[in-house]
Formats: structure tokens, C-alpha cells, sequence
């Protein structure tokens, strides 16, 4: 038996209502993406924030006299931004691949009413120059953009670090760089009256 309540709606009514439910799973698809991606990035980024205070807590110390260990670190480390990079370009993909299809869908479900998608910021860029103006004079910054160039960042950070240590095993610490300091507060405590 068919459903009556179907049968009478016109062909218009029936795509908006697709298009209603279409843009609802679409719209919790494209936050969840958008989720993951976040929530991903922060993880490696208190990863890579773990370790590099690890690495800088141990510049000198005896653990930075084994520059092969700190080495081996620093690449861990570069392997991680790497990571980072990948995921805040994938999630983004993503996030971007959603909102087009809700852009493509937005017109049938609200008409001219609302337009999120289709005037979005970081779209306008290319499509309406003019309208990107606008945002930016707005204040428009975009967070994914800046995670992108922040984990770009983090590559090169590790690199010079890495390149640092290999280059230069000698300046992260000598035998000397310990004994001095231990040598001056000696000769500075024998130095001092004693007082009863």
C-alpha cells in the first residue's frame, strides 16, 4: 500500500524535503570533520610541545652530551609535524569537500533567505574577490588556514633543530660546559668568611 501523504506532494516539495534532510547529514558530516581535525592537531601538538621541552630541558645536561639520542628525537619530533601537517591539510580537504556540497544544496533549502555557504570567506577568495575584501575589512581570519601555516612552521622548526644538533654535536655540550660552573661555585664558596 503507498502512502497517500507522499503521493501529494508536488515534485518541488518532495526535493526540498530531500534536500532538508541532504543538508542535515551533510552539516553533521562537514562539524564532525571538522572535529576530528582539531581534535587530532591538538593531540600532536601536545605531543611536539611535550618534546621539545623535553629536548630544551636537556640541551644541557648529560643526556645532551649523547647528541645521537636528542638527534634521534628531533626526528621523531619532525616525523610528528610532518603528521601534523598531513592531518590539518586532510581535515580541510574534508571540511572544504562538505561545504561545497552544502553550498550546492543551500539555495533549495532556505532559497535566498540564507546564504552561509555559498558567500563563505574562505571561498570568496577566488570566486568573489570583492566579497573577500569585505570579510577581511570584517576582521575574517581563518583558524584552519593558520593551523596549516602553523604546522608548516613546526616542520621547519624541528628540521633547524635537527640540523642544529648533527652540525654541531660539540656546542650542545662539552665535558667543560659542566665542570666550569661546578669549578667557579667552589672557588666563589672558599672564597666567602665564614659566619658563625
Amino acid at each position: 500500500m503507498t502512502d497517500t501523504k507522499t503521493n501529494s506532494k508536488k515534485p518541488e516539495e518532495l526535493k526540498k524535503e530531500q534536500a532538508e534532510l541532504a543538508f542535515k547529514y551533510l552539516l553533521e558530516l562537514r562539524d564532525h570533520e571538522n572535529q576530528l581535525m582539531w581534535t587530532r592537531s591538538n593531540i600532536l601538538l601536545l605531543l611536539q610541545g611535550g618534546l621539545l621541552t623535553f629536548i630544551a630541558y636537556n640541551f644541557k645536561t648529560p643526556l645532551g652530551n649523547n647528541w645521537p639520542v636528542l638527534a634521534s628525537l628531533c626526528v621523531f619530533g619532525l616525523f610528528i609535524a610532518f603528521l601534523l601537517w598531513r592531518i590539518t591539510a586532510g581535515g580541510s580537504f574534508w571540511v572544504d569537500f562538505w561545504q561545497s556540497k552544502l553550498k550546492s544544496i543551500e539555495e533549495i533549502v532556505f532559497g535566498n533567505v540564507v546564504d552561509l555557504f555559498r558567500n563563505h570567506p574562505a571561498k570568496s577568495k577566488k570566486e568573489n574577490p570583492a566579497l573577500y575584501k569585505d570579510f577581511k575589512k570584517m576582521g575574517y581570519k581563518s583558524t584552519r588556514r593558520t593551523l596549516r601555516i602553523l604546522s608548516a612552521m613546526t616542520i621547519l622548526l624541528w628540521a633547524a633543530l635537527l640540523i642544529y644538533i648533527i652540525c654541531s654535536p660539540h656546542k650542545v655540550l662539552n665535558k667543560d660546559d659542566l665542570q666550569e660552573p661546578i669549578e667557579n661555585t667552589l672557588q666563589q664558596d672558599q672564597l666567602k668568611p665564614e659566619v658563625f
